[in-house]
């Protein structure tokens, strides 16, 4: 099949059209699915963000989800270290999350939840439930991103759109937050009012498309409480996760991805 070209599904069959949206479509073609970490801008139309946007946010919910250890203040490297611990011994997660976006361009906030799904290596899923159904499937061969209510899919190859090196890395287990990040508690106090770790994370490379990141982690568990970064257009993230279940013996065909009928394709380069 063609680069300029997209499979049309309706009613369990399937054809072969070019990749130009209908005219009871009004507006280009959804951009490619593509981009290390830094969030996509969608139609304008449309005014929605990417959900490529929050794909960093994997690599720290694996990292966090750390068993209890002494309610006691760690210090730093030996925090970092129960950190690497977990995340290598850590199969797949499954949590319930509400993400804030606040993007500069268009000064709005937009909040969304849903569930997450991850599996080692490079297997993800992010099914938005509120306020509108959305998913984004992740495994190493192919990316989905549905939009139900529009009726359309875009179909993309992995490799185009995980292209931080980094990124791929966490995905794959291969991660080291020591050497991938510069750590620090913050000036002031490692934790905060109530006793949970603050943690500020710098990107020692630049492909992973943001600035920082601002992590709260629960004193206990070592869960990650809230987590929260800024990319390089200025443009703001916050994630709260709840219900995490670490090594559930997820299935693989949790990410894959079947379109249903009546839905468009659209494959991108």
């Amino acid at each position: 099949m063609k680069m300029n070209e997209k499979k049309s599904c309706a009613a369990g069959a399937c054809r072969t059209v070019n990749l130009k949206r209908p005219a009871h479509r009004a507006g280009p073609p959804h951009k490619k699915i593509t981009t290390y970490i830094a969030p996509l801008a969608p139609p304008a139309k449309r005014g929605r963000q990417h959900p490529l946007s929050v794909i960093i946010t994997t690599i720290f919910m694996i990292l966090f989800s750390a068993p209890a250890y002494p309610a006691e203040v760690l210090p730093l490297k030996t925090l970092i270290a129960k950190i690497q611990e977990t995340y290598e011994k850590t199969k797949d997660l499954k949590a319930s999350f509400l993400q804030e976006v606040t993007m500069k361009s268009m000064n709005r906030t937009e909040k969304e939840e849903g569930v997450f799904y991850f599996k080692k290596p490079q297997k993800m899923v992010w099914d938005y439930l509120k306020p509108k159904k959305k998913k984004l499937v992740i495994n190493p061969h192919n990316t989905w991103f549905h939009l139900p209510d529009d009726r359309v899919v875009y179909l993309q190859d992995t490799e185009s759109v995980l292209k931080s090196k980094l990124t791929i890395k966490f995905l794959s287990g291969l991660g080291n937050l020591q050497e991938d990040f510069q750590a620090s508690f913050p000036q002031s106090d490692p934790l905060n009012e109530e006793g949970n770790y603050l943690l500020r994370l710098v990107p020692r490379g630049a492909d992973i498309g943001m600035e920082n990141l601002s992590l709260c982690i629960d004193k206990d568990s070592f869960q990650v409480v809230q987590f929260g970064f800024s990319d390089t257009y200025g443009n703001t993230s916050r994630i709260r996760f709840r219900n995490v279940m670490i090594n559930g013996g997820l299935p693989d065909t949790l990410f894959n991805f079947k379109t249903p009928p009546g839905t468009e394709v659209f494959h991108m380069p």
